[in-house]
């Protein structure tokens, strides 16, 4: 595979590039689940709606929170970041998507290119070797025209 070697380090670059984004995609998607968990109570439309005092009771006793103040105080209640949060993490997903369709394309195309290159110099050092043998060699029925234009 000498002469056919830029061909096979190009696609196996693209090969361990494209590899990367699978767990570059998985740490994506771990963010945009805890962008949902943390802004629940901006998409969340019955925590929105709550206001006032609310009683939750755990574990037998009973807690009083003042929900307007919590939802003041908190980051995770204000939509337009939680939106904006997402929208980058969409982002973040294209242009993964874009990076991996581009490295199946070169690394295809680099392999591709190596396999078609040597299967044509073996094919031509094959027929070179075959016009190169002796006549009584095609005089034997194993080796006539039929059988040798199958190789």
């Amino acid at each position: 595979n000498g002469p056919e070697w830029p061909y096979i380090v190009t696609g196996a670059f693209f090969a361990i590039a494209t590899g990367c984004i699978a767990p570059i995609w998985a740490i994506v998607f771990s963010n945009v689940l805890e962008n949902y968990s943390k802004y629940n109570c901006a998409y969340n439309q019955e925590i929105s709606r709550l206001s006032g005092t609310q009683t939750i009771s755990v574990l037998g006793a009973d807690i009083v929170l003042n929900v307007t103040d919590v939802k003041e105080m908190e980051e995770g209640c204000i939509l337009s970041d939680f939106r904006d949060k997402i929208r980058l993490w969409s982002g973040m997903f294209a242009v993964l998507g874009i990076g991996q369709f581009i490295g199946y394309g070169f690394l295809n195309w680099m392999f591709g290119f190596s396999g078609e290159y040597m299967t044509t110099r073996l094919r031509s050092q094959a027929f070179a070797k075959l016009l190169r043998l002796d006549m009584g060699y095609f005089d034997e029925p194993i080796n006539s025209t039929g059988n040798l234009s199958n190789i």
